[in-house]
């Protein structure tokens, strides 16, 4: 009976420790959620700096002469003005985790491929400063302090998968589009642990894939599997008004292409040449990736389930082989949303089916470039590369064609296996971009 007794006791115990701590993490959680919505219920303060005060920042960014990060075998270091005096020429790498080489060991990223690619290595110095989530803004910064601080021969940039970093993992807006109602209609609406349970959950199952693992990419890349990720997504989207976001999107635009102009005139007026590079990118990437993407944007939310229900039907048409009667149930949707990314990606599904490959690749280019949010826009940051080269007369490395153009060749005209996820390259396709970066320099006379 004793021992009874204690095991009752220590039961007891457990229970109320338990409840303790739900009870502690559901004040944690609310008092969460709370500041994140505060901060990020809307877009509208989400605006870039003008360009008067994005160029003070970089100057201040050259005055402060921090040391320079770079990659060094699998890590970083610090590089001083000093390891880059004396002879020889100096090539700094700028961009964010596609030029640092995320995905890939360090023989296979862009420093140490360039290196082999060049014709005289042994007077060449190839310094990686690649970060992880650096958008134009923090490559420009970084090209200020180089610039005014080190000796720099010739700067190439890789920049524009993170212009809408601030997008990568919108918390409440992801969570905003679940209905929670339908899950459990009282912890729906009232606790935040089961909230954040489902979300995860969600989030798992749609976006957080483990990327890492051969099969799970295969599966990820098989069109099924692509039209369930879209079905899931687009019940709601409720945490604020697609509207808004167009004044945003272009906004960052064009911050992005001041960021490169003001790089290259930098540059030039200490005669230092700046290679830009085209910017590839996964056309089949699901277009939910990261952010719930709003359907019913010039029609309103009143309208959204109708076009829902046409774009879920066209899915089961493609599903049962009926593509062009996909298409012609989505062709109304585009007509009245052009610029929802859902009903061009499904359309894209469905000229796959048919054997359509240039209209699929171009309807999956266009579902692309109308994602809200972080990895959209990639079309039109493309077209701000090239029109910031031709403007400034800088080389321009077209990798991403490159890229293309070898996949094609390979008998993959999605570039399915040219990426190691979501937008960083594999060792090949970092190979062709480095050799088309290095066609375009012999062009320009540029090769050490």
């Amino acid at each position: 009976m004793k021992h009874r007794g204690a095991r009752w006791r220590f039961a007891g115990y457990s229970l109320f420790v338990l409840i303790l701590a739900l009870a502690l993490l559901e004040i944690g959680l609310h008092f969460f959620f709370r500041y994140a919505e505060m901060e990020q219920a809307t877009p509208a303060n989400e605006m870039p700096p003008d360009a008067a005060t994005a160029a003070a920042r970089y100057e201040d960014a050259a005055r402060r002469n921090e040391p320079i990060s770079v990659r060094d075998g699998e890590g970083r270091r610090l590089l001083t003005p000093d390891e880059t005096a004396g002879a020889g020429n100096n090539i700094f790498l700028l961009g964010g985790s596609a030029m640092y080489g995320v995905g890939v060991r360090h023989e296979d990223a862009f420093d140490r491929v360039l290196i082999h690619q060049l014709a005289d290595p042994a007077n060449v110095r190839v310094f990686n400063c690649g970060r992880i989530a650096a958008n134009s803004e923090a490559v420009a910064a970084t090209a200020a302090s180089l610039l005014a601080n080190y000796k720099v021969d010739l700067l190439i940039v890789y920049s524009g998968n993170n212009e809408f970093l601030h997008w990568y993992f919108p918390l409440t807006r992801v969570v905003a589009g679940v209905d929670w109602a339908k899950a459990s209609r009282f912890l729906g609406r009232h606790s935040r642990i089961y909230r954040s349970m489902l979300f995860f959950h969600r989030l798992y199952r749609s976006d957080f894939l483990p990327w890492s693992q051969p099969p799970m990419r295969e599966q990820w890349d098989a069109a099924p599997f692509r039209r369930d990720c879209t079905r899931m997504l687009y019940d709601r989207f409720r945490a604020f008004d697609p509207q808004s976001y167009f004044p945003i999107r272009d906004a960052y635009v064009r911050n992005f292409q001041d960021n490169l102009r003001w790089i290259v005139r930098r540059a030039r007026t200490k005669n230092i040449p700046v290679v830009l590079t085209t910017l590839p990118f996964r056309i089949t990437l699901p277009v939910c990736y990261m952010l719930r993407q709003p359907l019913g944007i010039r029609t309103g939310e009143r309208n959204q389930e109708t076009l829902a229900r046409s774009v879920r039907q066209a899915a089961t048409a493609i599903d049962a082989k009926r593509p062009r009667e996909a298409l012609a149930l989505l062709a109304p949707v585009i007509a009245v949303e052009p610029e929802a990314p859902l009903p061009r990606y499904v359309q894209a599904q469905a000229y796959e089916a048919l054997g359509e490959t240039d209209q699929a690749i171009d309807a999956y280019s266009q579902a692309r470039e109308r994602v809200f949010g972080n990895l959209g826009s990639m079309l039109s940051l493309n077209r701000a590369i090239r029109e910031v080269a031709a403007e400034e007369g800088a080389p321009l490395a077209e990798i991403r064609e490159a890229i293309e153009r070898t996949s094609r060749d390979d008998g993959d005209p999605y570039v399915l296996h040219a990426f190691v996820d979501y937008c960083h390259l594999t060792p090949k396709s970092t190979r062709t971009a480095i050799a088309e970066t290095v066609r375009t320099m012999r062009a320009a006379g540029l090769t050490p």
